[in-house]
């Protein structure tokens, strides 16, 4: 994902956003129109604060971690959505690292991914199926024609 050095100079308002409140920074990552991995804004801010920071101390860290999981399978689900390697153990110990240790990087780079680079167009195939069923297909007068093989074109 988007390299976490120069963050500071570059983007500030996005790094205080997620240094203050990595919370918000992350459900708006979220639910943005660029990728729009959460259908709302306010389901992932609940799941963050709840799971991230009100439950955590009550359930003695099971929240915590719940909340982890989460946070690493959307950031896997980011690494798809931008070409980006995703599903090895290395990314995955990676992932959960960052998430473990520096909530607040974590916030931050996925971010910066999402406002500063073009999702990868892994969908687009030149010639898809459906456009080699339609270059195949006859012309609805050569199908007349071959059924009457003694039939003249005019």
């Amino acid at each position: 994902l988007f390299d976490e050095k120069d963050c500071w100079d570059q983007h500030l308002g996005l790094c205080a956003l997620s240094w203050c409140c990595p919370s918000i920074q992350w459900a708006s990552t979220l639910s943005s129109d660029r990728v729009r991995l959460v259908g709302s804004f306010w389901v992932a801010l609940g799941v963050a604060a709840i799971g991230h920071h009100e439950l955590s101390n009550l359930t003695v860290g099971i929240a915590h971690v719940i909340f982890v999981s989460v946070a690493v399978y959307y950031r896997q689900k980011l690494r798809e959505k931008y070409g980006l390697e995703q599903g090895t153990p290395e990314t995955l110990t990676q992932d959960l690292f960052v998430w473990c240790f520096c909530y607040c990087c974590a916030a931050a780079q996925e971010a910066r991914q999402v406002n500063y680079v073009r999702i990868a167009q892994t969908s687009l195939v030149p010639f898809s199926a459906e456009l080699r069923l339609q270059r195949t297909a006859a012309p609805p007068d050569a199908e007349d024609n071959s059924e009457d093989p003694d039939a003249v074109s005019p």
